[in-house]
């Protein structure tokens, strides 16, 4: 089937197949009346229409102006930006870590980050005393993140490396660590390789920060690498034994493989000043669910989890069968308070020096609202990821405000589909062009630091994910594996999104001005 209205062809159809059905906007008591011609033809299979992605990671059939063609253009772009940030020169009157040095007061130096309240709005503190909006850019410098899965569905390129030589870092094995066998590949590392050599991982490294710098970021946020000389918030795993889906806390053996795992990621950056603090496991992941209380009572009663569950209940004047969704939902919240507390404590056991920021619980991807309750009491800033068209939004404006608490949300995104035009994914928040992801981002980052209690925001993400999805997975016969979204501030060739990132870097140059002078919410 091929679209003779807006030229999108099979190819483009089938990597996104949302903008086929595209329509207008239909209010209750609207009368519409649609009238369309459907030509059917013989089915054709992905290896009689591939390949579909080119030798840079673009769609084979996808065409626009700044579509990279040559390595020449690689480098072209290179010098647009290096021609665009002498223009703009690099920001001032901020410290090393982002902080304010023109915010006419300051706190204690205490060489790490805290929090304080300042005439009614939290803010962070920098290592250097001074107060700071973080405004932080996720998954940089990502050197080999994100790839997608190639073997089995080698057909769908029109080019691919050889496993050595030059492009051989291009290549990830079992890129999930999760044993699955297959090679990936990460066009993104092979532009890089192209456009800076031999020497394209410390090129890469210094392109990124120099670029958080230039375009008005503090630093980078979750999901980035360490040790660059630029503040980052590290997500680890507890990685210890499960019960079900997550461990039995009730259980001291348990508790101890748990600290000892927590101690060994931990100990090696807790004197670090560029760190703005830990934070253990990553959304709806970490929640305990009231299937898994149930599966507790019917496989694991014996378990010191299943134990806790009867004294729970004996001691507790619970009212009710033992299986009443009451009761689970009761002892599935006092197990989730005993797990995240007992990662807090110990956190800040080992690292007493900096912040706890919980495990970024996500609003309406949960069990319920006393998940943000819970979390709200174990941690010192309470990092949250909210992808929605308003900071705002509900619920997170009503829980937000119910509680006098420091809070900085770790994603947010608001990625462009281009109108099926490149091959992209439709993302809950998406939009059609850079142009309108600069608005989005602009109001976002205007309403975030308006609020008092908002120390800082992280936007997801540094690169977009590659076309054919970024797994995991091995169907062969599926052509997007996983997310497949224009995340990025810069695309698959490394190019800044300059219609995206003019915006952006105006918002995050006005934040701390809007944060000192706005009107609280």
């Amino acid at each position: 089937l091929q679209s003779t209205e807006n030229g999108i062809s099979p190819q483009l159809l089938m990597l996104n197949p949302a903008v086929a059905s595209k329509g207008p906007e239909i209010q209750t008591g609207d009368s519409i009346t649609l009238r369309t011609t459907i030509q059917f033809g013989p089915a054709a299979s992905l290896r009689q229409l591939s390949p579909f992605i080119d030798q840079y990671g673009q769609c084979v059939q996808a065409n626009w102006p700044e579509k990279v063609h040559t390595d020449a253009d690689l480098q072209t772009a290179r010098q647009l930006e290096a021609q665009q940030f002498a223009q703009w020169g690099m920001p001032t009157k901020f410290d090393q870590y982002g902080g304010s040095t023109d915010a006419g007061w300051k706190e204690n130096q205490t060489g790490f980050f805290h929090v304080t309240k300042h005439d009614g709005k939290w803010w962070l503190i920098t290592p250097e005393g001074n107060p700071c909006f973080y405004i932080g850019l996720c998954n940089a410098p990502a050197y080999v993140w994100e790839d997608t899965p190639v073997t089995g569905r080698e057909y769908l390129f029109s080019w691919l490396p050889p496993h050595d030589g030059p492009f051989a870092d291009a290549w990830v094995h079992d890129a999930w660590h999760i044993g699955d066998g297959l090679d990936y590949l990460c066009f993104h590392t092979a532009n890089l390789i192209r456009k800076f050599g031999s020497d394209w991982k410390n090129q890469t490294t210094a392109s990124a920060v120099q670029r958080v710098h230039a375009l008005g970021f503090s630093g980078f946020g979750k999901w980035s690498d360490g040790n660059l000389g630029v503040c980052d918030l590290p997500v680890i795993g507890n990685h210890g034994p499960n019960l079900i889906k997550h461990p039995d806390v009730f259980d001291p053996h348990v508790r101890q493989q748990i600290e000892q795992l927590l101690r060994a990621q931990i100990e090696p950056r807790k004197n670090d000043p560029w760190l703005l603090g830990w934070s253990v496991g990553n959304e709806k992941d970490e929640d305990i669910t009231a299937d898994e209380v149930r599966e507790i009572l019917h496989a694991h009663a014996d378990s010191p989890a299943g134990h806790a569950y009867k004294k729970f209940i004996s001691e507790g004047n619970i009212h009710g069968p033992m299986e009443a969704d009451s009761v689970i939902e009761q002892f599935r919240e006092y197990y989730e308070q005993t797990y995240w507390s007992f990662l807090y404590k110990t956190v800040k056991a080992i690292d007493p020096n900096h912040l706890y920021f919980g495990n970024w619980v996500t609003p309406n991807w949960w069990e319920n609202e006393n998940d943000w309750k819970i979390a709200v009491a174990n941690c010192d800033v309470l990092g949250f990821d909210w992808y929605a068209d308003h900071f705002h939004a509900e619920p997170a404006g009503k829980l937000i405000a119910s509680s006098d608490k420091p809070i900085l949300c770790g994603e947010f995104s608001f990625p462009p589909t281009y109108d099926g035009q490149r091959g992209f994914g439709n993302y809950g928040t998406h939009v059609s062009t850079d142009a309108q992801a600069g608005a989005k981002y602009a109001q976002w980052l205007h309403d975030a630091a308006s609020d008092p209690h908002c120390v800082g925001v992280f936007y997801f993400q540094y690169r977009d994910e590659p076309l054919t999805g970024r797994g995991p997975g091995n169907s062969r016969d599926v052509l997007v594996i996983g997310e497949d979204f224009a995340f990025g501030l810069v695309d698959e060739t490394d190019r800044i999104k300059w219609d995206f990132a003019k915006a952006v870097r105006q918002a995050n140059l006005s934040a701390t001005h809007i944060r000192m002078n706005g009107a609280a919410r």
